[in-house]
């Protein structure tokens, strides 16, 4: 079962890889709040479908649900908003540096010591991140953001790790995280005046696919994964995204790509 949830969390971070250029090229035409909702029900719809057909009560043990949604909204409306503030090159390496906050979070919720031999690999992991992103320059408010966002990233890795060794069902725990993320998503665009039910029609088909794979997929596979691979060894794993991010970005959005990010 390891070999298979550690090529289920490779195959998560090749998904998320791609949600960045997708998400770039339809947040010129829809509102980032509103992208997030519509990508968040369209991946809650086939699990709530799927849960009336086992005859399953979706809402049933809500309260792990409920946590995980809350964190993972902070995640996309903190990127979202920093955004505006910051640079592409800043936000890749902060929020790629979650994996970092992994242990620290592990050890404060459920006193879990990090193994000397992550430590090596997640250094390289560093060091690899910097010179794919370029670094840190001209740190502001909306790096410090980005931060924040980074450590809910690793929060709720940690508390999917925590749920998903529990005997609680993974297609109601994934159902009830991403209805949350909807529903707040759509409560924030009301309150800022944002909120839009129009789409494109040229963006359904990148919409869809952004449902279904890098999101429904993804956090599905990543919380079965994670009934059998540590928390740490999920989070060096999906630590890999920024350079899938950078091949899609070179290949799907013409996005420059140098010799020193290749390495």
């Amino acid at each position: 079962m390891k070999p298979l949830s550690i090529l289920g969390l490779l195959y998560c971070s090749i998904m998320l890889g791609t949600h960045y250029i997708i998400t770039k090229q339809i947040s010129t035409h829809i509102d980032v709040s509103m992208l997030t909702a519509y990508r968040f029900m369209i991946a809650a719809v086939p699990l709530y479908v799927c849960l009336i057909y086992i005859k399953k009560n979706p809402f049933q043990n809500i309260k792990p649900g409920l946590i995980l949604g809350f964190f993972l909204w902070l995640v996309f409306i903190l990127i979202s908003i920093g955004l505006k503030y910051t640079t592409a090159i800043n936000t890749g390496f902060i929020s790629g540096i979650f994996f970092v906050f992994v242990p620290i979070v592990n050890y404060l919720f459920f006193k879990k010591y990090l193994k000397l031999s992550h430590l090596p690999v997640m250094m390289i992991s560093v060091l690899g991140l910097y010179f794919l992103t370029g670094g840190l320059n001209h740190l502001g408010l909306g790096d410090l953001l980005i931060l924040f966002s980074a450590v809910f990233t690793s929060i709720h890795l940690v508390l999917v790790g925590y749920y998903s060794k529990q005997d609680l069902d993974p297609i109601t725990l994934c159902f009830q995280q991403f209805l949350v993320v909807s529903i707040l998503s759509l409560i924030y665009a009301l309150t800022t005046g944002k909120l839009s039910l129009l789409v494109p029609a040229a963006q359904l088909t990148p919409l869809l696919f952004l449902g279904l794979l890098p999101t429904l997929s993804v956090f599905f596979i990543q919380m079965v994964s994670l009934k059998s691979v540590s928390e740490i060894t999920a989070a060096i794993l999906l630590s890999l995204q920024p350079g899938f991010a950078a091949f899609f970005g070179y290949w799907l959005g013409g996005e420059s790509f140098t010799k020193i990010q290749f390495v």
